[in-house]
């Protein structure tokens, strides 16, 4: 018998800006993957790889030029404003610098209870900050404060605050677009804890695009590699740290360094060709796990 449909299916999906030369690839180019309820699909890769493009098209915030995107059943990429904001509801997306996400005129209670405002949910003002204060108490603040500016809280209780205002419509997916990129070292575990803790209580599903590949293992089931726009490595988080079979994901892995200087300096480091780039076909190299292969001739 067939398993359960994806939670998010995504075909062919093309991204091209307006900006870019015309003889200049797309920023994202035939890209296919899914997420399953309740799973964490890393997207890494360096920068102008295309994953902050993908995830700003999945949340329809910059439509993609063509491809499909299923999400709980519905094809979404050609959907309306009133059907996306219906949409909307079910995926939300935690952007990278917090402090330029919230509204520095407005009291952090009001930013998290906007999404409910909007969407017509718990008209009764009182009832509307209960449901606040139990998203604070959630990601770990003090629901005290939910009267206090965003310019009063740290960095990380920030991204705490964007977190709770993702989650208080109750999505069952979540964009966060390299969320710990603007925080201290320290604090960046910590944030990747509470998404963790969170996605475990409330079975929400996350796409977690980061360059910290330390952080993707620790957080995510499944990693997608990008390089120039397309998937060149698809694989369980298991299978791709511990043998990676693309040239690029090999060279991204031995640029992760040790926490251990004897082993450091004595590892060698990737560094040949890529021989294959990102031309070619994505095959199933072992169950499971998805490689770009060169194109034959």
């Amino acid at each position: 018998m067939p398993g359960p449909s994806p939670l998010l299916d995504v075909r062919n999906l093309v991204k091209r800006y307006e900006s870019a030369p015309r003889e200049a690839p797309p920023a994202v180019d035939d890209v296919s993957f899914h997420v399953n309820a309740g799973e964490t699909l890393g997207l890494v890769g360096e920068s102008g790889s295309g994953k902050s493009t993908i995830g700003r098209a999945i949340c329809m915030l910059s439509p993609p030029n063509s491809g499909s995107i299923v999400f709980e059943g519905r094809e979404i990429s050609r959907s309306s404003q009133n059907e996306l904001q219906k949409v909307r509801q079910r995926m939300q997306i935690v952007f990278q610098d917090p402090f330029s996400a919230l509204n520095p005129r407005m009291r952090v209670g009001e930013f998290v209870a906007e999404p409910l405002v909007i969407h017509g949910r718990y008209r009764n003002r009182s009832e509307r900050r209960d449901v606040v204060a139990e998203q604070f108490r959630l990601v770990g603040l003090d629901p005290d404060a939910m009267g206090r500016y965003p310019h009063q809280f740290s960095g990380g209780q920030r991204q705490r605050i964007c977190i709770a205002r993702a989650l208080i419509l109750g999505p069952s997916m979540i964009v966060a677009d390299e969320p710990i990129a603007a925080l201290d070292v320290s604090i960046q575990a910590q944030i990747v804890n509470l998404l963790a803790d969170l996605q475990e209580r409330t079975k929400v599903s996350y796409i977690f695009i980061s360059h910290d590949l330390r952080m993707v293992q620790h957080i995510c089931h499944r990693v997608a590699v990008l390089y120039r726009g397309r998937i060149v490595e698809l694989a369980n988080v298991v299978d791709l740290y511990s043998n990676p079979l693309h040239p690029y994901t090999q060279r991204l892995l031995s640029a992760v360094p040790i926490p251990d200087p004897a082993r450091e300096r004595a590892r060698q480091r990737s560094l040949g060709p890529l021989s294959f780039g990102n031309e070619g076909s994505l095959i199933e190299a072992r169950e499971g796990h998805f490689v770009r292969l060169p194109s034959l001739p």
